[in-house]
């Protein structure tokens, strides 16, 4: 469980800062606030340069909230990205009017958050059936974790399912999207448990990282030509998934041997984690493998990498913990955050002249890992600076004298 956690708090970072750098799902302010923070109480907010404020924090414990119009004087005009993230004494919260902006679902994980109130009248925010909607951009922004429905039908005409708008919703076993969803947020249905049954129309064009990511019942998704862009692995920990079905002539994506790939930066997205292969050979041509792509895979013992192969993706075999093999072949130039997490059971791995980056945590908890490098290499200087066991790559040559 605790890994777990690790992965979720990881996960939900590397979503936030592709999306702030992607527009993501959500509407973006016109401005950006300025970086200073500061404190009313159990708020921490920052400005825009117009003097209005956006709530980044909140860290009270009231069960009953009405969050304020102002300020230490500056109108409340924002809503941050996760700002009420898991107060779990929150029961109800009102929103006031002043509000013109929020990011993505401020309330993700209040477990016990059964209501949001909205004035009918409000010029942004909109309440139906529960959830709540932003009128600028049509998306949906939150979905109580209280409801106790098993089917819920978004309404016609919301364009977008915002990021983690569903997380942790496990009641729900089947979600109706109308045909004027566009995208799928990050996270958006994150850890819905009991879902069996979601239908993506012909109108989606994009589904963010790890949108599906830990929908374990999940056993088959059928993707529509309308797609374009799929994020990291949006079914990442889908223990049960084991066919996602897309059309031979989809323009953007294709499956090979049950693996699906991106057709447009030639990546592998996802593997399934029901396969009991103990060996995979990606196809010669693929240049990335996806974020996310094997993870907790842990059938694999070893998997072979073409030449063609440039990036590995965060967390791309995290949690594979049967792994003891892999070779990085020498057009490999970058390995992201937590791409080997927690392989366990990997004892060597050669980093070759090519790679010049290496994300964050890239092999934390490979405690039997030994590195080959090439003498003065990154890959050397990396292993030195972390403190890393390593050998160098012409160390055994003598061998074969």
């Amino acid at each position: 469980m605790k890994r777990r956690i690790i992965f979720v708090v990881l996960l939900i970072m590397i979503s936030v800062a592709v999306s702030a750098c992607s527009g993501g799902s959500k509407t973006v302010p016109k401005e950006m606030p300025l970086p200073e923070t500061y404190t009313h109480e159990a708020y921490e907010y920052q400005l825009f340069a117009d003097g209005s404020a956006v709530i980044t924090k909140y860290s009270g414990t009231d069960e009953k909230l009405t969050v304020p119009s102002e300020l230490d004087g500056h109108m409340v005009k924002g809503i941050g990205d996760y700002a009420f993230m898991d107060r779990r004494s929150l029961t109800s919260i009102t929103l006031p009017d002043s509000i013109t902006y929020l990011g993505a679902n401020p309330w993700m994980s209040c477990k016990n958050l059964t209501t949001i109130n909205v004035s009918p009248k409000h010029p942004l925010l909109e309440v139906i059936d529960e959830a709540l909607y932003s009128k600028a951009d049509k998306r949906l922004i939150w979905y109580p974790m209280t409801s106790k429905a098993d089917t819920f039908e978004v309404p016609d005409g919301i364009r977008i399912i915002g990021d983690s708008a569903f997380f942790n919703c496990n009641n729900l076993t089947s979600i109706i999207l109308p045909g004027s969803v566009k995208s799928i947020g990050d996270n958006a249905f994150y850890n819905c448990d009991s879902l069996t049954l979601i239908n993506l129309p012909d109108s989606i064009t994009s589904i963010g990282n790890g949108a599906f990511s830990s929908c374990r019942s999940l056993t088959s998704i059928t993707l529509p030509d309308s797609i374009t862009d799929l994020g990291a692995n949006p079914w990442s920990t889908c223990e049960n998934l084991a066919m996602i079905n897309v059309s031979p002539k989809h323009s953007s994506l294709a499956v090979i041997d049950g693996v699906l790939y991106s057709k447009a930066d030639k990546r592998l997205v996802w593997y399934p984690m029901t396969s009991e292969a103990d060996t995979y050979e990606v196809p010669d041509g693929i240049r990335i493998i996806g974020g996310q792509a094997f993870y907790s895979c842990n059938s694999l013992i070893s998997i072979t990498l073409p030449d063609s192969i440039t990036a590995i993706g965060d967390f791309a075999f995290g949690s594979c913990h049967s792994l003891t093999s892999i070779a990085l072949p020498d057009s490999v130039t970058s390995i992201g955050n937590h791409a080997f997490f927690h392989c366990d059971s990997l004892t060597s791995i050669t980093l070759p002249d090519s790679v010049t980056t290496i994300g964050y945590g890239a092999f934390i908890d490979c405690e039997s890992l030994t590195f080959i490098v090439p003498e003065g290499s990154y890959a050397e200087q990396y292993c030195v600076d972390n403190k890393l066991t390593y050998q160098y790559t012409d160390s055994l040559d003598w061998l074969n004298d």
